[in-house]
């Protein structure tokens, strides 16, 4: 009788966990979590037991939501380019939402300020206007057993159906070889990440809208 129980308990429980696998959909941040640590992409990615956010990721929202609506702003090439200083206070009204103290608050207003302005002043001059950011794929379907998910931060787009994707990085610039993973301290997850970006994009709508011919990361940091 144990036994069956315990049984019909595991059985039960590989169920529950295949329906939540495949409602969520498996994303390239839960695939590189289970790649570091299966119990964290269990418990982060599947049951999603909440965890107070660190401040470099406090940081990263901020960031990330700021350059979302200055790309959203000047999306048409007809708009002025708004100023280094609209994207300051959009990044201030991002991060004053984070529960952060004032110490580590006021770090990360005086980090925002110098990267901000610094990456603003760099490439003013030669950003593709014609974009989608955010861009959110909800699911696609691979087998019976795996969907994919993911959310692009930006695409740019082209003439034709040929885009280059774009993603966000707070930290510090990367080599080469430390985004592809070829160098001893680097796990290759960045590169990863692009080519899971290429499956989503390319096996999106069938691949008739969009094709992902080229990916750029974009260090925001000095």
């Amino acid at each position: 009788c144990r036994v069956s129980a315990r049984y019909f308990v595991k059985k039960k429980n590989k169920e529950f966990i295949r329906r939540i696998f495949l409602t969520y959909g498996l994303s390239v941040t839960g695939l590189n979590n289970y790649l570091t640590c299966p119990w964290n992409y269990f418990y982060t990615n599947l049951l999603r037991i909440p965890k107070a956010k660190s401040k470099h990721q406090m940081y990263g929202t901020a960031v990330h939501g700021a350059l979302k609506e200055f790309f959203s702003n000047i999306e048409t090439g007809d708009k002025k380019l708004p100023s280094s200083a609209w994207l300051y206070e959009k990044f201030i009204e991002y991060l004053t939402k984070e529960p952060l103290n004032d110490i580590d608050l006021a770090e990360c207003v005086e980090k925002g300020k110098t990267s901000l302005t610094g990456w603003y002043d760099t490439y003013k001059d030669s950003w593709n206007r014609n974009t989608l950011t955010e861009f959110n794929i909800k699911g696609i379907i691979l087998s019976d057993d795996i969907r994919i998910t993911g959310k692009l931060d930006k695409i740019e787009l082209s003439n034709g159906k040929g885009v280059n994707v774009v993603d966000y990085k707070t930290s510090k610039p990367k080599t080469r070889g430390d985004i592809e993973g070829t160098t001893q301290s680097s796990n290759g997850n960045i590169k990863r990440q692009l080519v899971f970006y290429k499956l989503l994009l390319n096996r999106y709508d069938e691949g008739k809208k969009f094709k992902m011919e080229s990916a750029e990361i974009d260090f925001i940091e000095p």
